[in-house]
């Protein structure tokens, strides 16, 4: 009886010792655990009060091996759901600037859902954008890391660069917000918003100015806040923000992302020339009434046969608009292997969009036609933006088009004004005038071209019988009023030398 007593103690001292083991054990593979798992929770929708519901079915596509831990699941759902993880208890700050007291007593200080280290995160952000905040939302790349802001026009750039950082990341929040269906996505939306664009602030975009674009930047600084780094679904935040100027996102916050920051550039940029305009009336308004006291003036003069001598104001003259310079947007907006790490690249397709008011096919044609044959040297080497062909063909290369597209724009549509900073939005616009002025015009060789496309792949060969890739749009040379033989009596000596021939690439070579 001794001998069985002693037995089952012993077995049950195992028992204890290796419970204690597995707790440790669990402890230490739970914060792994949390990343792998919380995107996979966040899909699923909460219920009314906000707690996280799933399926045993739908978790179980996430196991590995046999078994998952529901302890595991437990502690992202209280995390997720608002329950303090540890008591993280944040003071209520004070802010200079009237925009972010109000967005944090309206937007961060009631939600529940925002707390612990997502609040702490998020009020730091606010602090920042509170004090460096006032600097210019646009910012130039340098010489080595072309940043996207660089692809503005100099007159878009000007009009942007006097709206404030922080102004701008709050406008992004409040868009973000409003297109947001989910209350427990609100921490991840806020965070990614307010610091899409910290890399902007002057003193982190000078010291970390080569080590990538402004999005990058912004993630070396949030890496920078100890709460940050703490997050769970940090992962997925640095992708949101490391996405939003990429032209295909793979994160869906991202894609949502890009689509608040590019449509808030429309508005700043509409609101811009609303401005514009509202001031041109008032100082018509004044010309107008200069011109009446002049006919004043001389009515009484008539009346007393005095002379009086009146000095209306002087006209105001107009600006002409001009063609932005060309930009080479070969490798525009790529995916860059980066210490951060990067998007996988996903090739673009192009879409069908809304032409404004602005749209006019026979103005465009004729700055097209103004591209034909013209060559620019630089200093590295003559470039070309349009050139004909004997057989009829003119092939203009994307950015001779878009320039067209600018100028006939004239700085009238807030939209392609902003989609001068995106490219794919930019491609848009490219794709529908193309497949538009081929459909209604016959000016451009759509039948050439596959449905998703606007260019075709063509090999050009120089009169050294070197060949080189080109994506080219066609347009037929008929569709400038013009014959071939006059366009090519145009052809200056070194174009003919550059382009002897152009011939339409095979696939797959």
């Amino acid at each position: 009886m001794n001998t069985l007593l002693f037995v089952c103690g012993l077995l049950g001292t195992v028992m204890v010792g290796y419970g204690i083991w597995s707790f440790t054990k669990l402890s230490d593979t739970e914060a792994s655990e949390l990343d792998d798992l919380l995107p996979f929770f966040l899909s699923f929708p909460p219920d009314d009060e906000g707690v996280l519901q799933a399926d045993l079915v739908d978790v179980s596509s996430v196991w590995k091996g046999d078994v998952i831990n529901f302890r595991t699941i437990a502690k992202i759902w209280r995390e997720q759901a608002g329950e303090e993880i540890q008591d993280m208890t944040v003071a209520k700050p004070s802010f200079t600037h009237e925009e972010i007291t109000r967005f944090y007593n309206d937007i961060v200080e009631p939600q529940r859902l925002i707390n612990g280290a997502r609040k702490c995160v998020i009020t730091k952000i606010l602090k920042m954008l509170d004090t460096e905040g006032m600097c210019s939302s646009v910012v130039r790349g340098s010489n080595k890391i072309k940043d996207p802001d660089t692809d503005y026009g100099d007159s878009t750039f000007m009009q942007l660069a006097t709206v404030p950082l922080y102004m701008h990341s709050l406008a992004v929040a409040y868009k973000f917000i409003s297109i947001t269906s989910e209350e427990i996505l609100l921490p991840t939306v806020l965070i990614a918003a307010l610091g899409h664009d910290l890399g902007k602030i002057p003193r982190h975009h000078s010291q970390y100015y080569s080590t990538g674009d402004h999005p990058q930047i912004s993630l070396i600084v949030l890496a920078s806040i100890p709460e940050y780094t703490s997050l769970a679904n940090r992962n997925e935040l640095d992708r949101i923000i490391r996405g939003h100027h990429q032209m295909s996102p793979s994160n869906p916050l991202a894609v949502a992302l890009k689509q608040c920051d590019q449509e808030v550039r429309s508005d700043e940029l509409g609101a811009i020339i609303s401005r514009s305009m509202e001031l041109t009336d008032i100082d018509e308004i004044e010309l107008d009434e200069t011109e009446e006291e002049k006919a004043d003036h001389d009515a009484q003069a008539e009346e007393t046969q005095e002379e009086v001598v009146s000095n209306p104001a002087p006209p105001i003259p107009s600006e002409p608009a001009q063609a932005p310079p060309p930009n080479d947007q070969t490798n525009q907006n790529e995916a860059t292997d980066h210490p951060l790490g990067s998007e996988p690249k996903v090739k673009y397709k192009p879409k069908t969009v809304s032409l404004g008011p602005w749209y006019d096919a026979d103005n465009i044609l004729a700055l097209i036609k103004r591209q034909v044959n013209q060559v620019d040297r630089t200093a590295s080497g003559v470039q070309w933006l349009a050139v004909s062909m004997p057989n009829g063909m003119v092939y203009v290369r994307p950015e001779g088009l878009w320039n067209a597209i600018q100028e006939t724009c004239a700085g009238r549509d807030a939209t392609i004004l902003a989609a001068a900073g995106d490219e794919a939005a930019k491609r848009d616009f490219i794709f529908t005038v193309v497949w538009n002025l081929g459909k209604t015009k016959d000016a451009t060789a759509i039948e050439m071209m596959a449905k998703s496309y606007y260019t075709i792949k063509t090999a050009v060969i120089s009169d050294n019988d070197k060949v080189s890739t080109w994506s080219l749009i066609p347009f037929r040379a008929s569709a400038f009023g013009v014959l071939p033989s006059e366009f090519e009596s145009t052809k200056p000596a070194i174009l003919k030398k550059l382009v002897k021939e152009i011939k339409l690439k095979e696939a797959g070579k």
